[in-house]
């Protein structure tokens, strides 16, 4: 991969790849596994690289739900082997689709494969990019107006507070917290033309359901960016931090969950955008500049009363059959509950009271404009915090990013109910981690934004 020209201009470079499993391979992202039947719209894997003079780096954006550490590390060894400077100079993120494969394990012969070949993907996207820099200008806009996100946790009248209780609930009487109402976007520009789109929203990727393979909204997202400019540019939508933030709204009855559901959301987002598109602010840009900084997530310990609440739970007699959702469980389905006590014994085995390092990377591409990377799923709180503190004029903040450490929750939330706390496997953060985040987040792009 040769990506260092004799230049100091700002150039970037796009690329794309098809990571679509094959079919029977298990979906990620209920309590229960899905073998997926087919592909209703196929899995991307984007590439956005930056270089001006000697430095290069980018990002590597794929549409599955999480990436694993080991994950990470996979990618990064893959293209370290043609250029080992770029494999630690790229953010790798998921649009956390829910219609996805899983990538915590691979459950047969042909699921491994299909996990090899989202690799081989990757890393040929990152090879053809290298292939395609340009001289590239920027525009940008901000919007506030984020009218398909909710607060998915809500106060209830017995004083708890439960994630997804329910369409028009009797009990509910306030969600618990806010919804980030900012939506920023980038527009990148080669040869006179729109070369690729940077869309940053604060919402869960769970429209669709079922067991077909689909990138969700953000599939739908860019298709309309398509149709609207006549090109297959790729758009890449980051997640902000969402893990408290859905797209259910509980005031009004209907189903939300359906490709119907994921064409109204993603066309809405694109029209939005879109629009504003309109009256863009250019963004000067300089060289990039990235800083890494160790964020180290320290999981919670479990108490004995837990272990032994868990065991009991586990030897019940209860029906696991079936798909279940976030619903059951505010129901209090005891398949559901049997699941998370499951996941608490297996957590408390292996993952309790360890620290695990993610790198939380902060990537400056000019002194209004800025990326920053958090694991996992934050919540929405984090990323608003992060924005509002970030000494750059516009801040787009990546959930779901270089490995996955489950939801990061605020302090005041963890004895109020709600699974998103609860400890699971390859989750389970401590108190005092939403905080850390926001500290490593904010060291990182103070860093790029003083560098000399």
């Amino acid at each position: 991969m040769n990506t260092q020209p004799p230049r100091d201009r700002f150039e970037a470079a796009f690329a794309r790849q098809v990571i679509s499993p094959p079919p029977g391979v298990a979906l990620a992202g209920y309590f229960a596994p899905r073998f997926n039947r087919g592909i209703l719209d196929d899995l991307w894997v984007r590439v956005a690289l930056f270089r001006s003079g000697e430095t290069t780096t980018g990002l590597v954006h794929f549409d599955l739900l999480e990436l694993p550490l080991r994950f990470c590390r996979t990618i990064r060894e893959r293209v370290a082997e043609e250029d080992p400077v770029l494999a630690e100079n790229l953010i790798l993120s998921a649009t956390h689709t829910h219609t996805g494969p899983e990538t915590r394990l691979a459950r047969d012969e042909c699921h491994e494969h299909a996990l090899n070949v989202i690799v081989d993907q990757a890393v040929a996207a990152v090879r053809t990019a290298c292939w395609r820099f340009a001289e590239t200008r920027m525009e940008t806009v901000a919007i506030r107006n984020n009218p398909f996100a909710f607060n998915r946790r809500y106060w209830m009248k017995d004083g708890s507070v439960v994630t997804n209780p329910g369409k028009l609930h009797p009990d509910i009487v306030r969600p618990e917290g806010p919804v980030d109402e900012e939506i920023q976007a980038v527009l990148f520009h080669q040869f006179g033309r729109p070369a690729a789109c940077f869309v940053n929203v604060s919402n869960h990727t769970d429209t669709m359901g079922g067991d077909l393979v689909s990138a969700d909204w953000p599939g739908v997202l860019e298709r309309r960016f398509h149709s609207h400019f006549e090109a297959q540019l790729p758009v890449f939508a980051f997640i902000s931090p969402a893990g408290n933030i859905n797209h259910f709204d509980v005031t009004r009855p209907g189903d939300q969950t359906s490709p119907a559901e994921a064409k109204r959301i993603g066309c809405g987002y694109a029209d939005i955008i879109l629009q504003e598109l309109r009256r863009p602010q250019p963004l000067e840009p300089e060289a990039p500049r990235l800083h890494r900084v160790d964020f180290p997530l320290q999981k919670r310990r479990i108490t004995k009363a837990d272990l032994e609440a868990a065991r009991r739970l586990v030897t019940t007699e209860s029906e696991d059959a079936g798909i279940f959702t976030s619903e059951d469980l505010a129901k209090g389905s005891p398949a559901v509950l049997r699941y998370f006590a499951k996941e608490l014994l297996a957590f408390a085995a292996t993952e309790a009271g360890m620290v695990e390092h993610f790198p939380v990377m902060a990537l400056s591409l000019g002194p209004e404009l800025a990326l920053v990377s958090l694991p996992g799923e934050p919540f929405a709180e984090i990323g608003m915090e992060i924005r509002e503190k970030s000494p750059f004029s516009h801040t787009l903040v990546i959930s779901n990013a270089n490995g996955y450490a489950g939801y990061i929750v605020l302090d005041e939330c963890f004895d109020r109910g709600g699974y998103e706390p609860l400890p699971v496997q390859s989750g389970g953060a401590d108190k005092g981690m939403a905080a850390r985040a926001v500290e490593c987040a904010l060291t990182a792009l103070r860093h790029v934004a003083s560098a000399e």
